[in-house]
């Protein structure tokens, strides 16, 4: 079985659907939306703009949009020396959850805004980046200038990420404690070996001294009792 139908087979199992919750289009390949210049063409699979559509979303596991990159918001791109890349979040739907559907009259659906408040914790979201890509006669066009980019999340990276999402959920529910550390010992003053040689030294002599004291007072004591008992006899 392949790596795709494996995921085919995970999601199948597990997710009820994917919804598209925001998107935008942006010069850097991070997932930040508040990047400079970035322009937001989705938000709650609702179009932002008469540029962009949502065709599918929160009914299966297939999400799909569109937008115009000729509109004047990415008009800049033109004449940019990086390429531009498309990012999305995408709402994990799991068996049993309620999933958001698509936008009505301009109005994002009721699900994203009460779905936490009904079930105390949010939906699983995995980032998704295209690109990069570039428009005609564009400065970006000039593959010397271009940096290395990072590799992008593979199959299993993202199947990975749902399955710490699943546990995160089961630890949520079981509560479970960490176990508690053990204590380290730490040498007197911190200063190193030599302090720790000379406290030991110290504590030695001191121990011996005190034996010393007590074993002297107990023997005067004990000669002390012997001579008093003697001078009874005597009398």
């Amino acid at each position: 079985m392949t790596t795709n139908e494996t995921q085919q087979t995970y999601l199948s199992n597990f997710v009820k659907a994917l919804a598209v919750k925001k998107c935008w289009v942006s010069t850097s390949p991070h997932a930040d939306e508040l990047f400079p210049r970035a322009v937001k063409i989705i938000e709650n699979a609702c179009p932002v703009g008469v540029s962009s559509n949502v065709y599918a979303s929160g009914q299966g596991q297939i999400t799909r949009i569109s937008f115009d990159s000729e509109t004047p918001e990415l008009e800049y791109l033109q004449y940019s020396r990086d390429p531009f890349y498309v990012h999305c979040d995408i709402t994990v739907c799991f068996i049993n959850e309620e999933c958001p559907g698509f936008c009505e009259h301009s109005r994002e659906h009721p699900v994203w805004k009460s779905f936490v408040k009904d079930n105390h914790y949010q939906q699983l979201s995995i980032h998704n980046r295209w690109g990069p890509f570039y428009k005609s006669d564009s400065p970006a066009l000039d593959f010397a200038n271009l940096e290395p980019q990072e590799k992008e999340p593979d199959e299993e990276e993202q199947l990975s990420a749902i399955n710490q999402y699943l546990e995160m959920l089961s630890m949520q529910e079981n509560k479970e404690e960490p176990p508690p550390e053990e204590e380290k010992f730490v040498a007197p003053g911190g200063s190193g070996p030599l302090v720790l040689i000379f406290s030991l030294v110290f504590s030695f002599v001191a121990t011996m001294a005190l034996i010393s004291t007590v074993s002297f007072f107990c023997s005067r004591r004990g000669s002390y009792d012997v001579l008093n008992h003697s001078r009874a006899f005597t009398t």
